[in-house]
């Protein structure tokens, strides 16, 4: 598996350099996805299957950790990761940012998606200073409070953990006026770390975040 990661990895980074200029800061994004797994556990694949909460009549996964770039609306992805059993998610985004360091590139942000919501993976971009954006869980009374209001701002939520840890939300403020049957006023809140955007900035940086459906599959 060792071998068929790193041989994957250099297909999809043949061309890279025709794309991405080294030394350039692009927008990057990590994502994770659970892929419904049906069959018999057996040694060669048992360290591969992620038990999490049931989707599609199974608790039973393959999970994959993508990592892509993106420029002027063009998608590149840079590696592909099998999850395995006793590796932290911190562990697969250190993969990721040593896959962009080896191929000479610079981070303008990293978004991530909600499965990277937690206390670990926040205190460790922050002491590595790498800039990132991830869209809050929108739980508890407070993250409702700080999530109501007409114009996009930032504010502060104190996360509980333990030790506590205070996070940056950029909210960003969007009137659907009528588009697929919305109305009123949306709350966009994002935890933001190492960035000075106006919010609806940080809101559009991350929805450019092309799907990876294929990447995963392939």
């Amino acid at each position: 598996m060792d071998d068929l990661e790193q041989k994957s990895t250099a297909i999809l980074t043949h061309f890279v350099h025709h794309v991405l200029k080294p030394g350039n800061a692009y927008p990057s994004a990590i994502d994770s996805t659970n892929d419904p797994y049906y069959g018999e556990t057996a040694g060669e694949n048992e360290s591969y299957i992620i038990h999490s909460k049931r989707k599609k009549s199974t608790n039973e996964f393959y999970s994959y950790v993508t990592l892509y770039v993106t420029t002027r609306d063009r998608q590149m992805t840079l590696a592909v990761y099998p999850v395995r059993q006793g590796i932290s998610k911190v562990g697969y985004i250190a993969r990721c940012l040593d896959r962009i360091a080896e191929l000479g590139l610079c981070i303008e942000a990293l978004c991530l998606d909600r499965e990277f919501y937690t206390r670990k993976v926040f205190g460790f971009l922050t002491r590595v200073q790498v800039p990132f954006i991830v869209p809050v869980r929108k739980h508890g009374k407070r993250m409702k409070e700080l999530l109501q209001g007409t114009q996009s701002r930032y504010a502060e939520y104190r996360m509980k953990a333990k030790p506590p840890l205070l996070l940056t939300i950029a909210v960003a403020v969007k009137y659907a006026k009528g588009k697929q049957g919305k109305h009123g006023v949306e709350n966009l809140g994002y935890v933001v770390g190492g960035l000075a955007w106006n919010p609806l900035r940080v809101h559009q940086t991350y929805r450019s975040r092309f799907s990876i459906e294929s990447s995963y599959r392939m």
